[in-house]
């Protein structure tokens, strides 16, 4: 029994030594964590704050560096190549533009018109009328084109026997009304060597009677698409004759005869239709 109570006690001592050391070992580190708990000093302040400085400039660098990298693809859309659609429009254009003025204006009509003679007279007299004489109207033109036209088809018949000469009776009769018209108020003008009189907007011929001019049937015996064009080619190459008007009047009807309908020679080609080249009319009538 009393050899227990003795290691009991032993064992006891042992439990307190081991407890006084835990509790010592345990003291430690918070002596240490209070040792570090200290203040830092200005150096250690400054170094810090020169790290901080350090970090946020390398993070500005960074973000910098990022909006520059998303910017670039923008930039590159920007100069990325048009499509070939544009391109192909902008060559287009640019080769328009590169084209000689005189060539853009210069017409190149290679029309052929199925026509008689009268009509095509009719409407050369009168654009020749219009470009020599400006102030009159256009009706009034149409009126000394249809004149002249009904002139030359009343001497072209006589001469092949198409037409008869006029009675001696209708002669006199006609040179008498003329002579009693003398003081009336009448335009006198000449168109491709062919002196008319113009009456209330109208050419008369020598017994006063007007002779009116009819664009509607100038349109059926060319076609009304036909007509149109003839006439602007006939006033386009007109106008190149501005400051030489006496001139042209002189060559006018020379130059219908070169571009006229090819018809058969007599009376086989009277009245016949044929065949009119407005490519030819430009070469004929435009001043060189």
């Amino acid at each position: 029994m009393p050899s227990t109570r003795s290691q009991t006690t032993k064992q006891s001592h042992i439990d307190d030594f081991t407890t006084t050391s835990t509790a010592k070992s345990t003291d430690a580190p918070q002596n240490k964590l209070k040792d570090t708990s200290k203040k830092p000093t200005a150096a250690q302040l400054k170094a810090a704050s020169g790290a901080e400085d350090k970090q946020d400039s390398k993070k500005r660098a960074a973000g910098t560096t990022t909006t520059a990298r998303k910017e670039t693809p923008q930039k590159r859309q920007k100069t990325t190549p048009p499509p070939k659609e544009e391109q192909a429009k902008e060559e287009t254009e640019t080769e328009h533009d590169d084209k000689p003025e005189d060539e853009d204006n210069e017409t190149h009509s290679t029309t052929k018109i199925t026509v008689n003679r009268a009509p095509v007279l009719t409407l050369f007299a009168a654009c020749v009328t219009e470009f020599l004489h400006s102030h009159l109207s256009w009706q009034t033109c149409l009126s000394a084109g249809a004149s002249i036209a009904s002139l030359c088809a009343i001497s072209k018949g006589r001469s092949i026997g198409a037409i008869d000469p006029p009675s001696q009776d209708k002669k006199t009769k006609q040179d008498k009304t003329s002579d009693d018209d003398d003081n009336e108020d009448e335009e006198e003008i000449t168109v491709m060597h062919f002196p008319l009189h113009i009456k209330n907007g109208l050419v008369v011929d020598r017994s006063s009677k007007p002779k009116p001019g009819n664009e509607k049937t100038l349109e059926s015996k060319f076609g009304e698409e036909e007509e149109h064009e003839a006439r602007q080619v006939f006033r386009d190459c007109l106008q190149t004759w501005k400051g030489h008007e006496d001139e042209l009047n002189k060559k006018a009807f020379g130059m219908y005869e070169k571009f006229r309908p090819d018809v058969a020679k007599g009376q086989r080609g009277w009245g016949r239709k044929g065949e009119m080249s407005l490519e030819e009319v430009e070469k004929v009538i435009r001043r060189s």
